[in-house]
C-alpha cells in the first residue's frame, strides 16, 4: 500500500456479527481507514437472528447482558431508557424491572443498527455500506482484491448465516452404526456406563 493511500478493511455480511464487527472497528480507530460492509439483503444491522417479526420471539439473556461493549455494559440499557422514557418500556417486563427482561429479537436488532450507525458518526474512520454480493477474493500484488457483483451473480463465498447449514458428508463417507448402536452413539452398556454414571 502506497503511503498515500487509506487503508480498508472489507466485512462480508452485515447481520449482527459483521455489524458489531464493524462498530468496534470503527469505535476503536486510532487512525482514519475505511470499513466497507457488504451486505447483500438489507438492512444492516440485524440479519436473520434478529428480524424475527412477533414479540413472542425473545432473546435467551437478560438485557442486562446484552451490550454490544464488553467495557460498556450499559450502553444496551442507556438505549432502551433513551428509546422509551417513561414507564412503558414497550415490551413485557416483569417484576425484575428492565434488567432482567428478555428483549424481543427485532427490538435487539434495532439496536444492533443504531450500535452500528452511533460507532460510524462518532469515528475518525469511514464506513461504506455496499448493497452487493462478496463472489471472490484473490490476492494482489498490494494485499487483496474482493470482487463484487451488484447483481446477482452465483455465490462463491458464503455468508456467516450460510454456515450453519453445512452440507452433509458423502453418503459413502457416512460411517454406518454399529449393532446396537443408534446415530453411531453406544449404548451405556456397551461403553462400561451404568445406569446412574455421569456421560
Amino acid at each position: 500500500m502506497k503511503p498515500h493511500e487509506t487503508s480498508r478493511v472489507a466485512i462480508v455480511g452485515a447481520g449482527f456479527t459483521g455489524s458489531l464487527t464493524a462498530a468496534h472497528l470503527l469505535r476503536n480507530a486510532a487512525r482514519p481507514f475505511e470499513v466497507c460492509l457488504i451486505e447483500r439483503h438489507p438492512p444492516f444491522g440485524p440479519g436473520t437472528a434478529f428480524k424475527a417479526p412477533l414479540p413472542c420471539h425473545l432473546l435467551n439473556v437478560p438485557a442486562v447482558r446484552m451490550s454490544a461493549y464488553p467495557d460498556g455494559p450499559e450502553h444496551l440499557m442507556k438505549w432502551l431508557t433513551e428509546r422509551a422514557p417513561g414507564p412503558d418500556p414497550g415490551f413485557e417486563v416483569d417484576s425484575g424491572g428492565l434488567d432482567a427482561a428478555f428483549l424481543p429479537r427485532r427490538l435487539y436488532g434495532e439496536y444492533v443498527e443504531h450500535t452500528l450507525s452511533e460507532a460510524a458518526e462518532r469515528s475518525r474512520s469511514r464506513l461504506t455500506r455496499i448493497v452487493g454480493e462478496a463472489v471472490s477474493i484473490d490476492p494482489d500484488a498490494s494485499g487483496v482484491r474482493e470482487s463484487l457483483e451488484r447483481l446477482g451473480v452465483r455465490q462463491v463465498l458464503p455468508r456467516a448465516a450460510d454456515r450453519h447449514a453445512a452440507k452433509p458428508a458423502p453418503r459413502e463417507r457416512i460411517a454406518r452404526p454399529a449393532a446396537g448402536n443408534v446415530e453411531g452413539v453406544p449404548r451405556p452398556s456397551a461403553s462400561g456406563a451404568g445406569a446412574d454414571d455421569e456421560v
